[in-house]
């Protein structure tokens, strides 16, 4: 077995948004750094794929102007946030079988925008919205039990029916990719609070204009190599070496990396296996073995024309389908990205029945009549953790047992769920402590 003789660089396993965001803050800082990622294009379940000769992505995504840690990590990289993403104030259309609710957010301070939005919104009587301004404070400051559900929280807050299941709902399977009835009250409440309680920006909604791997994970990359990073893709660790409780290193095929400090910025089940063997991390092991899983459905669909959904996304309350994006922003005028998020009947579908599906709830719902002439499903099976009230208690900080061993991902205790926000924080985390010396 060969070492290398590089001992003072930091080790991260994992090339996604985590581990991207953990070696840009060490490069940063010019902490020598060596990127590990087991496939062969970076950015984990973030990333660019291929419909036929299209950039598409493995998911839609979409980002708020909250996302601060985001758009800081793309300033770091020299990426213009105006040249990869698209800035939408606030604008919300969701159709379901008792109409249409529609509501846009004017340009006013925050919270003020939102309840104005309410006071203006379509498709809501004056009942719904008097209820709604006069509880929104309660939804967003009531201090939510550990064990309290979105749902519960729905109730105990005196939120309308009608708004809970037009728009609380579903932003809360957007944001969360879990359902209201077992998803975490605190985490919902530090999303709401996050877009709509500091600035009006805040609220914004950012497209990407391109496929996700030009968006972040390639300029990331660039930027790494052009630091000096030592970047291994299409390599994958095999073992975590320790010697008295400390990290010394880690095996790559028939190579051992020796390394003092290292960041796990894998997928949470990934992690575990990597970590089993060590006595110290048995606890940690224990708990992120404990996690549930959701799937996310993305059903991508080629037209002969250009569809012209108007607006650009919209929210299907009482379909199988549950957002529908037209894709030329990205410069795909023919094509439709249908998401479903958390699990559902979906999930037992084939892909051509999925498909139909999509294909007649986006007939039932919209102007666009057409049948497809091409389409492509991708199944994240476990696209993200469930963000129910048990998982918060089990999501661990980004410094473990083991001395100079660190986890990034959106899986550790971020606050948020498992979203690109949350993945770019906890790799800036884990080097941030790696950075001030916060180690045994």
């Amino acid at each position: 077995m060969r070492a290398s003789t590089n001992n003072h660089s930091t080790v991260i396993i994992g090339g996604g948004w985590a581990g991207l965001s953990a070696a840009i803050h060490l490069a940063n800082k010019n902490v020598p750094v060596t990127l590990i990622e087991a496939a062969e294009q970076p950015g984990g379940r973030a990333r660019m794929v291929m419909f036929g000769d299209l950039p598409v992505d493995n998911g839609q995504h979409i980002a708020l102007g909250a996302y601060r840690n985001f758009l800081e990590v793309l300033k770091i990289i020299g990426v213009d946030e105006a040249f990869v993403l698209s800035r939408l104030p606030l604008s919300l259309t969701v159709k379901g079988s008792q109409g249409t609710v529609s509501l846009t957010a004017p340009k006013l301070p925050a919270p003020l925008h939102l309840l104005l939005a309410f006071l203006k919104a379509d498709g809501l009587s004056a009942g719904d919205k008097i209820k709604t301004m006069a509880n929104w404070l309660r939804l967003i400051g009531t201090r939510a039990r550990s064990d309290m559900t979105v749902t519960d929280l729905m109730h105990c807050t005196g939120q309308s029916e009608r708004v809970t299941h037009y728009l609380w709902t579903p932003l809360c399977i957007a944001a969360m990719n879990t359902h209201p009835d077992i998803a975490s009250a605190r985490v919902f409440q530090r999303v709401l609070k996050d877009a709509f309680m500091r600035r009006r920006a805040d609220s914004d909604i950012l497209l990407p204009r391109y496929d996700m791997g030009r968006l972040f994970p390639q300029p990331a990359m660039d930027w790494l190599i052009g630091k000096g990073v030592n970047v291994m893709t299409g390599q994958r660790v095999s073992r975590i070496e320790t010697r008295d409780n400390r990290v010394t290193g880690v095996t790559v095929g028939n190579m051992t990396i020796a390394t003092g400090q290292l960041i796990i910025a894998t997928n949470p089940w990934s992690c575990a296996s990597l970590i089993e063997p060590i006595d110290s991390l048995s606890s940690l092991h224990r708990d992120i073995s404990q996690f549930n899983y959701e799937p996310i459905a993305t059903v991508y669909l080629k037209y002969s024309r250009a569809v012209l959904l108007n607006p650009t996304m919209q929210g299907l309350a009482d379909s199988s389908t549950q957002w529908i994006f037209d894709r030329r922003i990205t410069s795909h005028p023919k094509i439709v990205a249908a998401v479903i998020s958390a699990d559902g009947e979906h999930a037992s579908m084939s892909k051509e029945e999925l498909v139909q599906t999509v294909v007649n709830d986006i007939k039932a719902n919209t102007d666009l009549q057409d049948d497809p002439i091409d389409s492509l499903v991708i199944r994240e099976k476990r696209a993200t953790f469930s963000a129910t009230p048990h998982a918060e208690t089990l999501r661990p900080n980004n410094k473990t047992a083991l001395n100079g061993c660190w986890l990034a991902g959106d899986y550790t205790a971020t606050g948020y769920p498992a979203t690109l926000e949350g993945a770019i924080i906890s790799g800036k985390a884990a080097a941030i402590q790696i950075l001030a010396g916060n180690t045994p």
